[in-house]
């Protein structure tokens, strides 16, 4: 897996006493059936910071992702590599992972993904991460077990801080922010019939993707039908249409001068909703320039519009079928959002309306390019489904 190039050590850990199940990356409580019970451990070794996790179920069990999960003061999980695919039964196994972290503060313990559902395991260790040298140090998380049941809805995690100004009003912000320079701000504010995108409006700012089928072959791209402007919003109606189901990828230019291409590092942020649709969704993500996906792939907002929960992906670059950091947040796509995300030579961070929802240290040095998406659940969506997926604006920075 890529990392920063600062290699980091452990100065110095203590156990924190308390025992809540709290999957503070979803901002909720859950409980990934069956209960789990287990440690875990983090030694530092030379550079290289080892976790180690011992977990074990009350009944056999596979786990979509296993490990040792880390998060920072304000509630953001941080990427560290976990396992995939884990068996899980009474007899305990054992999962050790490799990385660095960026400085600061962090808490950790085991953690699980089972159906999608992720659940803390054992009680949550402190740790403190510094440059420079230190001895060796070794801290432990103590064995404990999460509940037998619990309601996925029934705690939030610590608010934490807004420090996305994007997202303090429903307003497009047309401005610099502190170390970003604006490169577009886009409101939508020309009405568009279909059948026209992107037209001289908006020719100088947005492209779209048009006459071929997406990769998992269940749709094809009609950007110019499916996409029109009315009402202040950009408006991506997805449905089937002589018998094919027909979606959209507005692309962004934020060159000014209507030429292709995207940049390396950059600030963008997107305020939408969605009218549901059975079997449509959408992602919002920063895409290579080369359509290579070594280059990497940043889904700062992707999901089904039916879907209670906001998700974010950063794909590894090594294997980027696999993601260095997934981050789901609550909440429907038929509510007003606002989604962020931060690309810098150090990290990719995600925002979601406003709150800092995960930080990945896995980060893509070639240009992408922002793409405005209308996905399926890569199956067929029934033929009388569609979905409005509305743009309410757009804003890109560089770094200044």
């Amino acid at each position: 897996m890529a990392r920063s190039s600062t290699r980091l050590r452990v100065l110095a850990a203590g156990v924190v006493a308390a025992s809540a199940v709290t999957v503070v990356w979803f901002q909720t409580t859950g409980t990934a059936a069956p209960p789990f019970s287990g440690s875990a451990l983090v030694v530092a070794r030379g550079l290289d910071l080892s976790a180690q996790a011992t977990l074990s179920a009350a009944a056999a069990t596979t786990a979509d992702y296993a490990g040792v999960c880390f998060t920072d003061p304000a509630g953001a999980r941080v990427d560290f590599p976990l396992t995939r695919h884990v068996e899980v039964s009474g007899d305990a196994v054992h999962l050790t992972s490799t990385g660095t972290l960026p400085a600061g503060t962090y808490s950790f313990g085991g953690c699980v993904r089972v159906d999608g559902v992720w659940a803390d395991v054992g009680r949550q260790a402190r740790l403190v991460v510094a440059a420079g040298s230190a001895p060796t140090t070794v801290t432990t998380a103590g064995t404990a077990t999460t509940p037998s049941s619990a309601s996925p809805s029934a705690k939030t995690a610590s608010p934490v801080a807004t420090d996305d100004p994007s997202a303090a009003t429903g307003d497009l912000p047309r401005r610099d922010l502190p170390g970003w320079r604006q490169v577009l701000a886009e409101g939508f504010d020309t009405d568009l019939a279909p059948g026209g995108f992107p037209g001289p409006a908006y020719s100088a700012h947005w492209a779209g993707y048009d006459g071929f089928p997406d990769s998992s072959g269940s749709f094809r791209y009609a950007t110019k039908d499916v996409a029109s402007v009315h009402d202040g919003v950009l408006d991506l109606h997805t449905r089937t249409q002589d018998g094919t189901a027909l979606g959209a990828g507005v692309v962004a230019l934020v060159n000014g001068d209507g030429t292709w291409g995207g940049r390396s590092f950059g600030r963008y942020s997107v305020r939408f909703r969605a009218d549901p649709g059975a079997g449509w969704g959408a992602a919002f993500l920063l895409w290579s320039d080369g359509d290579d996906w070594h280059d990497g792939e940043i889904d700062f907002a992707e999901g089904m519009t039916t879907a209670t929960s906001v998700d974010a992906h950063n794909h590894d670059l090594t294997t980027p079928a696999a993601n260095a950091l997934s981050v789901f947040t609550p909440g429907t796509w038929d509510q007003w959002h606002t989604a962020t995300v931060e690309w810098t030579p150090q990290a990719v961070t995600f925002f979601l309306d406003g709150r800092r929802t995960g930080s990945s240290a896995t980060v893509p040095t070639k240009p992408l390019h922002l793409v405005l998406q209308t996905v399926t659940g890569k199956t067929v969506p029934p033929a009388d489904s569609q979905a409005h997926v509305l743009v309410d604006w757009v804003a890109a920075w560089e770094r200044s």
